[in-house]
């Protein structure tokens, strides 16, 4: 039995894949390639909901799947790096508006001075 399991990890790594077309790479495709701030949180949940029910799909498929779930794998830690990339630019434009904000306060504040 395990030289069968081995067999087909070798056969699986060596055969072309069709995962390409499968739903999961194009949502990834998009996230990864979005280019509004705005969009990209939704565009990471869409694809890791498309991973996960992959990965349950793969389950109940004969064969190894080795090389698609090396994939998924892959995608899931480029996700991850997304999201700490996008955690890092939330946090810097919410500091740049906290600081435009103070500066305003800060140039109005003699003119409320002189309304006391």
């Amino acid at each position: 039995m395990g030289s069968e399991q081995n067999t087909g990890v070798l056969w699986e790594g060596l055969m072309p894949t069709d995962y390409e077309k499968e739903k999961w790479v194009e949502i990834y495709t998009q996230a990864i390639l979005e280019l509004e701030h705005a969009k990209i949180t939704g565009r990471i949940g869409d694809t890791r909901t498309e991973l996960a029910a992959r990965v349950e799909k793969l389950r109940d498929l004969p064969g190894l799947h080795v090389t698609e779930l090396h994939a998924i794998d892959e995608a899931r830690r480029m996700l991850l790096l997304l999201e700490g990339e996008e955690g890092q630019y939330a946090a810097e434009q919410k500091s740049r508006a906290l600081e435009e904000a103070l500066h305003k306060l800060r140039s109005i504040a003699p003119k409320i001075q002189k309304l006391k």
